[in-house]
C-alpha cells in the first residue's frame, strides 16, 4: 500500500507541474476509472484507478504514459483448500503502467474521435500474503488498444479505451477497460 500512496503522490506533483512544462505544446491529464481483467493468473478481476499523462505532438499523433492501480484478490493456491488460518491477509497490490503511441482521427469541428494506441506495458504484482514464495513480480509487455475520446466544453475531454496486455516473464495476459475525464494544459 506504501507504493500506491507513494505513486499517487508522484502522480500529483507531475500534475501541478504540468501547466508549467505546458508552454510550448499541448498536453493531457486524464482521470481513470475501470477494470482489469487478468488471464491464465491466480488473481481475480478488479476495479482500477488510474492517471493518463500526453503529449500531443500535433494534431492526430500523441505520446501517452498511464498508471493504473488494482488491488485484486489472488485465488487460493491448489491444494490449500478451505483451511486457510482466519485473519491471513490475502491483500494484493497491482500496479499497471504503459506507454503509448497514439493515433486520433481527428478532424476539424470534430468532437468525438475514435482513437488507436500501442505500446509498452509493465506489470508490478505485489502479494501480500504467506502463499506465494515470490512477493513481488514484476512483467514487461507490449499493448494494443482503441476507443474514443468525446471533446467537451474548453479543453475538456471524455474517453473510454479497451486495451489488451501481452506481458512476458511471468506470462500473463491481462484485458484493461476504461473510462476518464480529462483536460488539456498548454498550446494548441
Amino acid at each position: 500500500m506504501r507504493r500506491v500512496a507513494l505513486t499517487a503522490l508522484v502522480m500529483t506533483l507531475i500534475l501541478v507541474a504540468a501547466p508549467a512544462m505546458a508552454q510550448q505544446s499541448q498536453f493531457t491529464a486524464a482521470v481513470l476509472l475501470g477494470g482489469l481483467a487478468p488471464y491464465d493468473t491466480n488473481l481475480d478481476g478488479d476495479f482500477a484507478v488510474g492517471l493518463q499523462l500526453g503529449w500531443n505532438f500535433d494534431r492526430n499523433w500523441s505520446l501517452q504514459g498511464e498508471l493504473s492501480f488494482s488491488d485484486p484478490t489472488p485465488d487460493t493456491p491448489q491444494g490449500i483448500g478451505d483451511e486457510i488460518t482466519p485473519g491471513v491477509n490475502r491483500a494484493t497490490d497491482l500496479m499497471l503502467g504503459s506507454l503509448n503511441l497514439t493515433y486520433h482521427w481527428k478532424h476539424e469541428g470534430q468532437a468525438l474521435v475514435p482513437f488507436i494506441s500501442g505500446g509498452v506495458s509493465w506489470f508490478d504484482i505485489q502479494y501480500n500474503d504467506p502463499f506465494h514464495v515470490d512477493p513481488d513480480n514484476i512483467a514487461w509487455g507490449v499493448n494494443l488498444g482503441g476507443g474514443v475520446r468525446y471533446d467537451l466544453a474548453g479543453k475538456t475531454f471524455a474517453l473510454a479505451e479497451v486495451r489488451w496486455n501481452a506481458l512476458f516473464n511471468p506470462s500473463i495476459d491481462a484485458l484493461q477497460y476504461v473510462v476518464g475525464f480529462g483536460f488539456g494544459l498548454g498550446g494548441e
